[in-house]
């Protein structure tokens, strides 16, 4: 459990922290969502909804962090900083339907 301070606290890299944590296990995670939302389960929806914000704040965070403590080219860190960015805006929309808010 370590590791999840270690990101949190932006220890982890620039590059271990944006593309395994925030591309690849995040790939992983949302191809585990079409069993378990296939289950038409409440429960299991708002559970792993939560889940998904939850992970997604960490890991933003941890690349947000990293990105402040990278030592390589500043454009690497910029670009991940941006993509936190998008990422945030692009997550606000989606969700406005869900939330009963439309922002489009």
């Amino acid at each position: 459990m370590g590791f999840i301070k270690t990101v949190w606290r932006g220890d982890a890299g620039l590059a271990m922290t944006y593309w395994v944590w925030g591309t690849l296990i995040a790939l992983l995670i949302g191809a585990a969502s079409f069993p378990l939302l296939s289950a038409q389960s409440a429960f299991l929806f708002v559970l792993y909804f939560a889940f998904v914000i939850l992970y997604w704040i960490w890991v933003s965070v941890g690349v947000w962090r990293s990105a402040g403590k990278y030592q390589g080219k500043r454009i690497w860190a910029t670009l991940a900083r941006l993509g936190v960015i998008v990422g945030a805006v692009r997550s606000v929309i989606e969700l406005g339907p869900l939330l009963g808010t439309s922002f489009s």
